[in-house]
């Protein structure tokens, strides 16, 4: 029978919960974590970037890598719970679900599931409660909805 879903997401954690429409019977499902979600650019880069000539002439300007390897872990992050969604959709698991993510992460996911799963969305909270406790969670998306 398919269920309600609840995803709470952040650039590090992604915790599962069924849940009923109010939000007052929660059972955590499962979660998916990102350690390099945690990791500042710095920690994530050694090098530097490359350096350039201007054509021409003897200047020389810093190349830009173009997306810090947070973002291109956080966009893979996004990548592997938009595939959970779908999974759980395409086995009929999923009838609705609520989107609870920090900002970036939240644009990430919409950009990554497909129309189908984007239809079941019934909302969406621009929230990072992914480190609290499933009760705190609870809490706060019922105060939230």
């Amino acid at each position: 029978m398919p269920k309600h879903y609840l995803i709470v997401v952040n650039r590090q954690f992604a915790k599962f919960f069924t849940s009923n429409l109010v939000y007052s019977d929660m059972a955590h499902l499962m979660d998916m974590h990102c350690p390099e979600g945690r990791s500042m650019n710095r920690e994530l880069v050694t090098d530097k970037p490359g350096r350039g000539f201007v054509e021409g002439g003897e200047a020389r300007h810093t190349m830009d890598p173009g997306q810090s390897r947070v973002e291109k872990e956080a966009e893979r992050f996004a990548g592997e719970i938009a595939h959970q969604i779908e999974k759980l959709r395409t086995e009929n698991a999923l009838s609705q679900l609520t989107l609870v993510a920090e900002p970036t992460m939240l644009g990430l996911l919409r950009k990554k599931l497909s129309a189908p799963a984007t239809e079941l969305i019934r909302q969406t909270f621009s929230k990072d409660l992914a480190q609290l406790s499933d009760q705190e969670i609870q809490k706060s998306v019922q105060r939230a909805a």
